[in-house]
């Protein structure tokens, strides 16, 4: 329950609350209908729905308004006090418990908007990245508003993946066989590597851009299959097994008189 009020008649448009673990303020909106009786409708503007792991913040735009979203939530309601053009900006705590500086401005306006965001460490090259998503509800007068990982690891393959940062100092993100994990970059680099097991590494890739490329891994007869796709509110980075004629590229020598050697660029 998320509170009693008294309702006067004519019915008002606007009722405040205080909800959730800290009680936090909130408004909710009464929409009423007259069809020979009264049909009154209690609705909030915006459903936050957070799918990081992490915990964020949201920090209406005018009032300066902070609303806390705790990772084990499944939705948190939010509204603005200017309700025509809704803004937010978002914060987070890291993996090791620091809290971030606040994102540029996210508009909840538009329904079917999605973009790319962050929020940094102070004083650090920390940055964790975000996908925000606006979509609308089966009741039409309230938004999901949908906070996601903008890293995305996901491993196709019979076996567990970790993986590095280029110059990156901890064990690397584990990624068990069949799971899709988030991933939080912790250096300013555009490049990572696969191990599986401890003696078996991978060349170096680029995963801030679109590419699919074949990782050869040392001490292993065999290759992976990394699969990088970008978006304006995620990049998945896929790895697969890799299996004949699965290879991105395919080239033919149609020369009858010469050989043609070759090999990958992997900078």
């Amino acid at each position: 329950m998320i509170g009693t009020f008294p309702l006067p008649y004519p019915f008002p448009s606007e009722i405040d609350f205080l909800i959730g673990r800290d009680r936090s303020p909130i408004t909710m909106y009464l929409l009423h209908e007259d069809h020979g009786y009264h049909r009154l409708s209690l609705y909030c503007p915006y459903w936050m729905i957070n799918k990081t792991g992490l915990t964020l913040e949201y920090k209406d735009d005018k009032s300066g308004k902070v609303f806390k979203h705790q990772p084990g939530d499944d939705f948190i309601m939010l509204s603005c006090e200017d309700k025509k053009h809704c803004k937010i900006n978002l914060s987070s705590y890291t993996t090791r418990g620091s809290k971030t500086d606040w994102s540029s401005s996210i508009s909840l306006q538009a329904v079917g908007t999605s973009g790319r965001y962050h929020s940094r460490l102070p004083n650090t090259s920390i940055v964790n990245h975000f996908g925000v998503a606006v979509q609308l509800s089966k009741f039409t007068l309230s938004k999901l508003v949908i906070v996601t990982p903008y890293y995305l690891l996901s491993n196709h393959t019979q076996t567990d993946v970790t993986v590095h940062e280029e110059r990156g100092s901890g064990e690397g993100t584990l990624v068990p066989k069949g799971q899709v994990v988030p991933f939080w970059p912790l250096v300013d680099s555009s490049r990572l590597y696969v191990t599986v097991r401890k003696d078996c590494r991978s060349v170096l890739f680029n995963y801030k851009k679109t590419d699919s490329v074949v990782l050869k891994l040392t001490n292993k007869p065999t290759v992976l299959i990394v699969d990088v796709q970008e978006t304006e509110s995620s990049n998945i980075i896929s790895f697969s097994s890799y299996y004949e004629t699965c290879t991105p590229v395919q080239f033919i020598n149609l020369l009858t008189d010469a050989t043609v050697v070759f090999k990958q660029d992997i900078k």
